[in-house]
């Protein structure tokens, strides 16, 4: 499955769906890679941080959200082609300084904090 957006799962969340009661914990108030989401009534369908378990969530469980794709470990836009893919995968490794997990981390953490992909700190001049 692809990821297409990440999420914070509220820590008093009580929808989750297709999860062993002990896996629970592993979701509440942790980011979760969204590996689906409803567009009617905005429930998700995530991967915990440790990625051994998925579980589905109503839009009342959800505290944040954010769109995107992704290509390996790059974090893009979401909504583009498979061209603009490749060219915007291109434009991140080549930027001064390269790309890596903790530049990851900053793009999501920064995206959920805005509630839409954000990743202009990346290509700022200093």
């Amino acid at each position: 499955m692809e990821t297409i957006g990440f999420c914070i799962i509220k820590k008093d969340a009580t929808t989750g769906k297709g999860i062993k009661d002990n896996m629970l914990d592993t979701f509440l108030g942790k980011v979760c890679a969204i590996q689906d989401r409803n567009e009617h009534d905005g429930g998700v369908l995530v991967l915990n941080p440790e990625n051994s378990a998925l579980g589905m969530f109503e839009a009342e469980d959800v505290e944040r959200y954010f769109l995107c794709s992704t290509v390996g470990e790059y974090i893009l836009p979401p909504n583009l082609s498979e061209f603009e893919k490749m060219m915007y995968v291109t434009k991140l490794s080549t930027r001064k300084g390269g790309y890596n997990h903790l530049l990851a981390k900053m793009i999501i953490m920064t995206s959920l904090n805005n509630g839409q992909y954000e990743n202009n700190f990346l290509f700022q001049k200093q």
